[in-house]
């Protein structure tokens, strides 16, 4: 399930950046070029940033208010906060076909702000799902599989453990990661926003294998 959502981050980042300059999952990467974009006068830039930033946390917010709600139902809390991603993936890309390949200023900040809310709301939904690698934040996730595998190494029988988690499951995520965004990446050289369908399906994937209840 890991490995799927973290097809469909890299996915909408990489088309995000390729079209309008600006992450949407990776937020560590965002508040830099938030603060570059700042010192250089680009404001125009700043501005993307900043929505992206913003609307990702609206996005972990809401994310998590899907989760709570349905903690005591019988529904799978992150089945239910994925379809909301996935619902929201769906506008994103029929509203980027109806803009077209250059869309208008207050369009891409749009475009922008639903494709954040959308990454915010899956790392809720990853959050919940296990306390291992993550889909958004990639250093942390390179840092864990650096430490882990020298750890292991270094200690035998300890197998690079400290957090439950094998290291080579980090670095797996991570090579997921960027075949995902290699791959959305040449899709959307070719196929323009239709590169989408590879994360929504993703996304679908996961809630079809039938998440626990958080």
């Amino acid at each position: 399930m890991i490995l799927l959502l973290a097809l469909a981050g890299a996915g909408v980042d990489a088309m995000m950046i390729m079209g309008f300059n600006v992450l949407t999952a990776a937020q560590t990467g965002n508040t830099i070029l938030l603060a570059v974009a700042l010192a250089r006068g680009q404001f125009a830039l700043g501005l993307s940033a900043a929505i992206s930033v913003i609307a990702y946390v609206v996005g972990a917010a809401l994310g998590e208010v899907f989760l709570v709600r349905q903690s005591g139902t019988k529904t799978s809390g992150i089945a239910a906060t994925l379809l909301a991603e996935a619902s929201l993936l769906g506008i994103l890309l029929v509203l980027w076909r109806i803009a077209g390949t250059t869309p208008s200023q207050t369009m891409g900040l749009v475009l922008v702000a639903i494709a954040a809310v959308a990454m915010g709301i899956q790392s809720a939904a990853v959050r919940c799902l296990h306390n291992g690698p993550t889909t958004t934040y990639i250093t942390g996730l390179l840092t864990s599989f650096t430490t882990g595998a020298i750890r292991e190494f270094l200690v035998p029988g300890n197998n690079g453990r400290s957090s439950g988690d094998s290291p080579w499951k980090y670095g797996t995520v991570w090579v997921t990661y960027l075949a995902g965004a290699i791959i959305c990446g040449l899709v959307y050289l070719f196929a323009g926003t239709m590169a989408l369908l590879l994360p929504i399906a993703s996304v679908l994937a996961v809630i079809a294998l039938g998440p626990r209840r958080c």
